[in-house]
This record gives structure tokens, C-alpha cells and sequence, in this order.
């Protein structure tokens, strides 16, 4: 028993002093690089048939749409997160953000089951 506790109490002095020398390090802030892309630009997408998913099941849309070039940025969501907050259309409970999602259609795929409502 004794040989435990001295084992144990060697561990938590090598994790103390392991873990010390980091604690007033200043934070390095991220570069910003500038890709030379538009983070607000936008894409059209024709009409037509594609493969979807990753069982490349054949779909058709119908009419063209618009998809963002680039990821979506902190920012960007900040502000869709600050607009629909305007709207009503979400709410901040505690340290969560709740709204409705209807969810996808059901396709009646082999990989998808039915949720009940």
C-alpha cells in the first residue's frame, strides 16, 4: 500500500512540475492570410441530374441554386447566429442555442430509417 501512495505521489510531482512552466506564456494570435478568395462569394449550381450521397443515388434539380465558394466564417455565422436571434427564430437557454429544424425528408433510403413524429 505504501509503495502506491509514494507512486501516486510521484506521478502528481511530475505532472505539476511538467505542466508549470506553460501557465504565463502569452497566446501567439493566428495569422490572418489573405487567400486572394472572396469569402463572400457565391456559386451557382445548374439544373439538372446528380449522384448524391455516398451511395450515389441519382437525383434532379430542378431549378439552379447558390452555394458559398468557401467554408462558411466565424464571423458569417456570428452574424446569422445575431439575425435569427432578431427574428425570433432561435433563443439562447443557458449556455445553448435552441430553434426548430424541421429535418430532411425521409427518402425511404436503405441507410435511413423513419423517426416517428
Amino acid at each position: 500500500m505504501k509503495k502506491v501512495i509514494n507512486l501516486f505521489l510521484l506521478s502528481v510531482l511530475i505532472f505539476s512540475v511538467s505542466c508549470g512552466g506553460e501557465k504565463n506564456k502569452p497566446i501567439t494570435p493566428v495569422k490572418y492570410v489573405d487567400t486572394g478568395i472572396d469569402s463572400e462569394a457565391w456559386a451557382t449550381v445548374p439544373a439538372g441530374e446528380f449522384l448524391k450521397t455516398q451511395h450515389r443515388h441519382t437525383e434532379v434539380i430542378e431549378k439552379p441554386f447558390e452555394i458559398m465558394v468557401t467554408d462558411v466564417t466565424n464571423a458569417q455565422y456570428v452574424k446569422f447566429l445575431n439575425e435569427a436571434l432578431t427574428k425570433g427564430e432561435i433563443k439562447v437557454q443557458a449556455d445553448a442555442i435552441c430553434g426548430y429544424y424541421p429535418g430532411d425528408p425521409f427518402d425511404g433510403w436503405k441507410h435511413e430509417f423513419k423517426v416517428p413524429e
